[in-house]
This record gives structure tokens, sequence and C-alpha cells, in this order.
């Protein structure tokens, strides 16, 4: 598998009050946003979102 397939993720991570404040105040979909750019910028290089992909996102 290459490295670009896979990021590792932390199922703890539900436990983070940053997380739970975002769920909190964005629902599910502000953490489904949360994900798609934690994986996008995962795909880059400098780890870095590029801007159509926030202008994708923000819709």
């Amino acid at each position: 598998m290459k490295n670009d397939q896979f990021t590792p993720f932390p199922v703890c991570h539900m436990a983070n009050d940053n997380i739970l404040q975002l769920i909190e105040e964005c629902g599910m979909e502000g953490y489904g946003i949360y994900i798609a750019l934690v994986c996008e910028i995962r795909l880059r290089d400098d780890y870095r979102c590029q801007m159509k992909s926030i202008t994708a996102l923000a819709r």
C-alpha cells in the first residue's frame, strides 16, 4: 500500500474536547468537513490545502 493511501486515524480523538466542541457547535456535518480537510492535507507534500479544495468544501 502506498503511503499516500493510508493515514493513521486515532479513534480515541472522539474524547478530545476540541472535537467534541466542534460536533456540539457544527454537528456531524462539521466533523465530516474536518475529516475531509485532514484527508486533503494528507495528500499534499507540504500539508496545505489547495484553494480550490477549500472552495469546494465551503459549499
